[in-house]
């Protein structure tokens, strides 16, 4: 962490513009130095995202330990917030640019990516360095599994057969209930 920090510094210094002089003049190339320093930056964007989502898991086991709520419950709604709350922002922006398609696609594509790859990858490095994994599932997993279908089903069903594949406010309003139907009977489910 603390070499990627130093080296991470040194190419912000090196190539940030001083004095409002740039220190690649647009008639020459660019040094391949650049590419180098690009890249290790990079890598310590990845290394602190490790580091800050590892800190955020810690804080919601301890906070889930303290008040005895159960893993599953908060990552059910905490971690999920937190997580869909950067879609929520980039995807509005993106509809009220003028780009719709765009958006509604990154509402789908951007959940599909995460369960296909992040839990995929995750499950693919499990079981090479520890065998295969055993899951329990219980009432409060079913229960997202039997909400995510049912949404899924609306989704296929009655938004193209009863709205003529339209999404006006009717329908938005029409999912924020179901998912505050899903809240409600997810948060007495899991507590109770």
């Amino acid at each position: 962490g603390a070499v990627c920090g130093g080296i991470g510094g040194a190419a912000i210094y090196r190539t940030y513009p001083r004095r409002g002089v740039l220190p690649v003049s647009i008639d020459r190339d660019v040094p391949a130095y650049l590419s180098l320093f690009t890249f290790l930056a990079f890598v310590q964007s990845i290394i602190w995202m490790n580091t800050v989502a590892n800190e955020l898991v810690a804080t919601l086991g301890a906070l889930g330990a303290v008040l005895g709520l159960k893993q599953a419950f908060l990552g059910a709604t905490v971690l999920s917030w937190g997580n869909s709350l950067g879609d929520l922002v980039s995807d509005t922006t993106v509809a009220r640019q003028g780009f719709p398609s765009m958006a509604l696609a990154g509402v789908f594509a951007a959940p599909l990516f995460t369960l296909l790859c992040g839990l995929g990858g995750s499950f693919v490095f499990q079981t090479i360095a520890r065998g295969p994994l055993s899951v329990k599932l219980d009432a409060p997993l079913y229960l997202l599994f039997v909400f995510l279908l049912l949404n899924l089903l609306h989704k296929c069903t009655v938004v193209p057969y009863y709205h003529s594949f339209t999404l006006s406010k009717k329908v938005g309003w029409m999912l924020i209930g179901f998912y505050a139907c899903f809240f409600i009977v997810y948060t007495l489910n899991t507590i109770c």
